[in-house]
């Protein structure tokens, strides 16, 4: 987490997968023209840090994987149903680190 943890959060901006890192500037920038006070990021790195904090940007890192299998999910779910004689397979990725 990037940011004030007290902070009361009214808009939040999606910022799936690697959305989150300062190659993607363009995303954190419209979070911010949009009124985000908090963006939840798949991952960000630290120049991405500095620039939400500067912009008054709260980030929540949930991991890569995970911020993206939950899409995959509902996208596996809707190709079952409109397909229904394709097999469909979802493969779930796991975080390849612990926390700690």
């Amino acid at each position: 987490v990037v940011g004030d943890l007290d902070r009361v959060v009214r808009r939040a901006a999606n910022m799936w997968g690697g959305i989150g890192l300062s190659s993607n500037e363009y995303w954190h920038r419209r979070a911010v023209e949009n009124g985000a006070d908090v963006g939840i990021c798949g991952e960000f790195d630290e120049f991405a840090a500095h620039h939400a904090l500067e912009a008054n940007l709260s980030l929540i890192e949930t991991s890569h994987t995970l911020s993206e299998s939950l899409g995959m999910r509902v996208f596996a779910d809707d190709v079952r149903q409109r397909l229904p004689g394709l097999k469909v397979i979802m493969r779930e990725m796991e975080r390849p680190y612990g926390m700690v």
